[in-house]
């Protein structure tokens, strides 16, 4: 089996995201500006409605959110089942067979033996 582990990096896509605030600023009679009338104050999914304030004829809004760094890593695996099939071929090899040849000589050399040793008994027993 054979197994294979891919290792890469990705990008997760976030939607976009705000947070609204929407109001009317007067100024006084002495010059200073005011709020005077907050018309939407809403917060986004990702990030909370900003804090809001006024100082020296300054507006300043602010809001805090998280970093977005998202850092993933996908490991991917790919597997293989190899499975080898060998067919066995069993071939018989006759070895060592002997010629005609060879035959006739081995039955000339047994019957002469046996014709020798019937004229060796036929001797003792003439005696």
């Amino acid at each position: 089996m054979r197994v294979v582990e891919t290792l890469r990096d990705t990008v997760v896509r976030l939607a976009a995201d705000s947070s609204l605030l929407r109001a009317l600023v007067e100024c006084d009679s002495l010059g200073q500006a005011r709020l005077r009338e907050l018309e939407e104050y809403r917060a986004g999914d990702r990030l909370p409605p900003p804090s809001v304030t006024i100082r020296d004829n300054v507006l300043t809004a602010t809001a805090r959110v998280d970093s977005m760094a998202i850092y993933l890593t996908l490991k991917d695996r790919y597997s293989e089942a190899v499975q080898v099939e060998r067919e066995v071929v069993t071939q018989t090899v006759e070895v060592n067979r002997l010629t005609g040849w060879q035959r006739f000589w081995v039955r000339l050399g047994q019957l002469l033996a046996a014709a020798g040793a019937g004229i060796v008994a036929w001797k003792l027993l003439k005696r």
